[in-house]
């Protein structure tokens, strides 16, 4: 079991951060349980080979740039047993890049999802969120907008969500 506090920001992207074509993507398969609660705190995640449990949490209510997160290592058939919680998943290749010194993670959607980018930067704390300036494959920061949180758009399609991303003025990637 492995116990953290995530601090973080979340932008939808302006653009494909050129930064990605010298990284290799990882696969990720995130399926959120309870399958019908409105915010899914629970998350099984296939990163890979690697198969785990995962609750994640906000530290301070309606606050989504700070998270704990307790993740557990499952089995693959643990993994496979699981999945049959719920139908509401997304798929992503991620790309894990270093944007103006800043650790990124670059989020490609594919599937029924496929168009949307999430970039998300991590830190060590909030202190250290104070000095960041938004690289320009940034569009509008999104953190402490439920809309995009991943247990709200598993399960659905670009175009679900398209109006509340024209209404932030992205454009599909």
């Amino acid at each position: 079991m492995n116990k953290e506090t995530e601090i973080e920001l979340t932008f939808l992207a302006a653009e494909l951060p050129k930064e990605i074509k010298a990284s290799a993507p990882l696969c990720i398969v995130d399926t959120y349980i309870p399958e019908k609660h409105d915010f899914s705190p629970l998350r099984i995640r296939k990163r890979g080979n690697v198969h785990e449990l995962t609750r994640k949490m906000p530290i301070k209510k309606d606050d989504y740039s700070a998270h704990e997160e307790i993740t557990i290592p499952l089995e693959e058939d643990v993994y496979i047993d699981m999945l049959r919680l719920s139908k509401k998943s997304v798929t992503k290749d991620r790309y894990v890049v270093k944007i103006d010194d800043y650790y990124a993670h670059v989020d490609v959607f594919k599937e029924r999802l496929q168009g949307l980018v999430l970039i998300e930067f991590e830190f060590k704390s909030k202190e250290e969120i104070d000095g960041f300036e938004v690289p320009n494959s940034c569009l509008v920061d999104v953190t402490q907008d439920r809309t995009i949180l991943g247990g709200q758009i598993a399960g659905k399609r670009y175009e679900d969500i398209e109006p509340w991303l024209k209404s932030k003025g992205y454009k599909k990637l």
